[in-house]
């Protein structure tokens, strides 16, 4: 079980990687492929409350949930997972909250924003706590999303920040190119159509270059 479970832990880590380049749509054809395997060994991580490995499932099964449409299995399979990492330590206080950062992604996708919004936020909360600079775009943007749905304008322009500052400090282009599309957005609520489209146009170049269809 454990070879298996690290077998799968490994593919998903992989899968993340082509998810972010021209390897896409394979990658998603191969995790639904081995769904009930992944899961198995999902399964197997949550009980062993294996934070690390946990993490290394969670970007990639967040664009498979989304891009399938697959909302409410999403907000379920997440959070069947967070109320199961019942561990103190901190690796699995930090691995909870990114769960739940994706639950409320998708919370916001079935209509419920306000419940979406609170769970996001309590998420980044708890993660800045232990490292803020290390809190993800893909984190962040689970509050945006949800501020968006409430016009929250507000929310929505200060989660942006956040994204693009961290985005500045990791240095990575999938980070910067997701940034930039919630600026391009926030720059159209303030009526900034010209700096919005700037932001935007550097968004697209970004996924362009890194031959991303999804971005």
């Amino acid at each position: 079980h454990e070879a298996h479970a690290k077998y799968f832990a490994d593919f998903m880590k992989m899968r993340e990687d082509h998810l972010r380049d021209h390897r896409l749509k394979a990658a998603l054809w191969e995790i639904e492929a081995d769904f009930d395997n992944i899961r198995v060994a999902w399964n197997y991580w949550i009980n062993q409350q294996d934070a690390q490995r946990i993490l290394g499932f969670i970007g990639a099964l967040w664009m498979f949930f989304e891009v399938r449409g697959s909302f409410r299995p999403a907000v379920q399979f997440f959070g069947d997972a967070a109320n199961k990492l019942t561990a103190t330590n901190s690796d699995v206080v930090w691995a909870r909250a990114e769960l739940r950062a994706r639950q409320a992604w998708f919370t916001a996708l079935i209509g419920l924003a306000d419940q979406g919004l609170r769970m996001a936020q309590e998420s980044v909360n708890t993660l800045s706590q232990y490292k803020y600079q290390d809190v993800p775009v893909e984190t962040i943007q689970c509050v945006n999303i949800n501020a968006i749905f409430l016009n929250n304008d507000q929310v929505a322009f200060q989660a942006t920040q956040e994204m693009l500052a961290r985005a500045d400090r990791s240095g990575d282009l999938w980070e910067r190119g997701w940034a930039l599309i919630w600026s391009a957005y926030a720059f159209v609520v303030q009526r900034q159509i010209g700096e919005a489209t700037q932001a935007g146009q550097e968004a697209v170049a970004i996924f362009e270059r890194l031959n991303n269809p999804f971005g």
